[in-house]
């Protein structure tokens, strides 16, 4: 059978594979059908929907896949109508379809699949090609079109040995798609999943509590030695939602690294601020670490406690020293604006990241609380603030960017128009959301100064705020003025005139745009 695996195009552009349409790819090619892995939010090959549709005619596919995440569910579900009006069966599988799979059979899907997918699209395959009827196929809902009406078969069991999937089929999605180099080259930037789920409680994420399963570190390390063979890769990030979750795995990886002297990588990874230790920490430097990105949320105690985080603030601190103290560069995750929070309670979080010295290598990565379907965050308080099905309405999610262009300031400093704030979900005050905003602002300056030095970092601020006022005054204007005309003088005016101004005032400037 042929199978097309589809990403649907969105604005937030993708710089490697999908790892779960790969996953799926895999096994389908495994079992000898043939697959073709489609991204159209690959960020040097972005398609509009109206291509996207055309490359999956093209194919003349028996069955089409599509990922379904709440952020591109407004392209997803309009593409799976006009693909299921080709009267090609459409599965819709990921996040979002497994957590609203009633909403996505109403919005044009024929099957959904609901959880892991790799066992499921086998047995949907054996559905057409009439071997299998679809009551008899686990973790599905679907329409029963002779009865007139829905039906959720009961749920599939996770994968226990995640280890018995094989590795993913990355060749599915060309390279060059993600480089915009030539099929030969490699990618600076590789993501690999050692590890399934979370046993965590956090509010706001929809993994939270899930079945935590793990590849043993042999298996790890023999999937990293085959894309070094294979690809020549040089740096690995690590998809877990806690890498060193498993503390005594991640040790026996890290020596197989040092020991085996065979892979010549660096790699990131996500932690949780209490998961890591001094040993650790050395140990994972020693592997080639090079970055942590802490799912810290907040400096705030009673908000840690209320999103259920189970850290106190001591493990904040020690672990920045820590983590300082091994060597390795960090980014710390913020979350500002909970329905609870006062201005006093956000001030924290802020007076901490101006407490840090400017040599500490932490960047931020700050959002507001968005209430994803399947949290706790969004039946707590959906119906006190009515946003039930938020991602269904009108202009829900940002306007999509011409060819996948994005502006100077969203690839620099998104946080300038920070589309989720302007939604406001928990209706707060005017002023309260000035505060939020000007708290993003001051912590994204202290960050590009802070990661790339004082005058890099000033001109990238200085250049973000006019390419911010260009796209106010009209969004073709901006990509005029950086896309074009900025690439060559401008840029290389600002880097002549700011260079060349004496150090202390270059100092003096940044401090200024950081601290007001």
């Amino acid at each position: 059978m042929r199978i097309a695996l589809v990403q649907p195009p969105s604005s937030y552009l993708r710089g490697t594979p999908p790892l779960g349409l790969a996953y799926i790819g895999a096994m389908l090619e495994q079992h000898g059908h043939t697959v073709r892995g489609i991204d159209a939010s690959a960020g040097h090959h972005w398609m509009a929907r109206e291509e996207l549709v055309e490359e999956v005619k093209g194919f003349r596919p028996d069955l089409v896949g599509i990922t379904m995440v709440t952020n591109t569910i407004d392209e997803a579900y309009p593409l799976a109508q006009e693909l299921s009006a080709l009267g090609i069966p459409v599965v819709g599988g990921g996040p979002h379809a497994n957590l609203e799979p009633l909403e996505a059979l109403q919005y044009g899907l024929d099957i959904v699949c609901r959880g892991e997918g790799e066992y499921t699209m086998l047995e949907l395959v054996e559905y057409v090609q009439g071997k299998k009827q679809l009551k008899d196929i686990l973790g599905i809902s679907y329409w029963d079109k002779a009865a007139g009406r829905i039906v959720a078969n009961p749920p599939r069991p996770e994968v226990e040995n995640i280890e018995e999937l094989p590795s993913p089929a990355r060749h599915l999605f060309p390279l060059s798609s993600y480089t915009g180099k030539g099929s030969h080259e490699t990618m600076d930037y590789w993501t690999i999943l050692s590890s399934r789920g979370c046993p965590k409680k956090c509010i706001y994420c929809s993994e939270a509590n899930t079945g935590y399963r793990y590849r043993s570190a042999e298996h790890v390390y023999q999937e990293l030695l085959y894309l070094k063979k294979t690809y020549g890769i040089r740096h690995v990030k690590f998809y877990d939602d806690v890498l060193p979750m498993h503390k005594r795995r991640l040790m026996e990886l890290c020596d197989m690294v040092i020991d085996r002297k065979e892979l010549d990588i660096t790699w990131d990874c996500d932690s949780r601020v209490d998961s890591v230790t001094p040993d650790l920490l050395l140990k994972m430097k020693r592997a080639g670490c090079r970055r942590i990105y802490y799912g810290m949320e907040s400096y705030d105690q009673e908000t840690l406690t209320q999103i259920s985080k189970g850290v106190m603030i001591n493990k904040i601190d020690e672990a920045i020293r820590l983590t300082y103290e091994s060597g390795i560069e960090m980014m710390c995750y913020l979350i500002l604006g909970w329905p609870w929070e006062t201005l006093a309670n956000i001030n924290n979080t802020i007076q901490f990241v101006r407490r840090l010295p400017m040599n500490v290598k932490v960047q931020h990565g700050y959002f507001v609380p968005t209430p994803y379907p399947g949290t706790v965050l969004y039946d707590r308080y959906k119906e006190q603030y009515g946003f039930q099905r938020w991602w269904v309405l009108p202009q829900a999610f940002e306007k999509r960017f011409e060819d996948g262009y994005l502006p100077y300031f969203r690839i620099n400093m998104f946080y300038l128009d920070h589309f989720y704030m302007r939604k406001n979900f928990f209706k707060r005050d005017r002023a309260f959301q000035r505060f939020v905003r000007h708290a993003f602002e001051m912590v994204g300056r202290s960050e590009v100064i802070r990661t790339t030095g004082r005058k890099k970092g000033t001109m990238i601020i200085i250049l973000s705020y006019l390419s911010y006022m260009l796209y106010r005054v009209h969004p073709k204007l901006e990509r005029v003025v950086f896309g074009n005309f900025m690439q060559s003088k401008f840029k290389h005016l600002l880097k002549r005139v700011l260079f060349e101004f004496h150090d202390r005032k270059v100092t003096e400037f940044s401090d200024e745009l950081i601290g007001t």
